[in-house]
């Protein structure tokens, strides 16, 4: 569905002063950076835990957790740009769980495959 303004519109809501007014904290992120992103927050949990046995995946659990935490301390407009797999999805999906304080998540899909 490239070409067809998706990006275009979600940036127009984004960017709508009603919308910067009512969440004062915002994020646009490209599917890929939200990728980095959890990978860093793993990489930090694993160098913090003790010398007890390493898992990646849970390294992964504790990420989404964490993100999950912050998601829940505020409210937030989240973009997720550029989603192309359902993997993405499945990986950082119990990150948004359970966000009931007004955390809006925009997803903006490539080709899904």
């Amino acid at each position: 569905m490239e070409g067809t303004g998706k990006t275009t519109l979600a940036k127009l809501i984004y960017e709508n002063h009603a919308v910067m007014d009512h969440f004062p904290h915002r994020a646009w992120v490209p599917s890929d950076s939200m990728d980095s992103l959890m990978r860093k927050i793993a990489w930090e949990e694993y160098l913090n835990m003790s010398s007890a046995k390493h898992d990646s995946n849970d390294f992964l659990d504790r990420s989404r957790k964490m993100l999950n935490a912050v998601l829940k301390s505020n409210k937030y407009p989240i973009v997720v740009d550029n989603v192309s797999t359902k993997v993405f999805w499945n990986q950082l999906g119990p990150a948004f769980e359970d966000l009931s304080n007004g955390t809006t998540i925009i997803s903006l899909l490539a080709e899904l495959g």
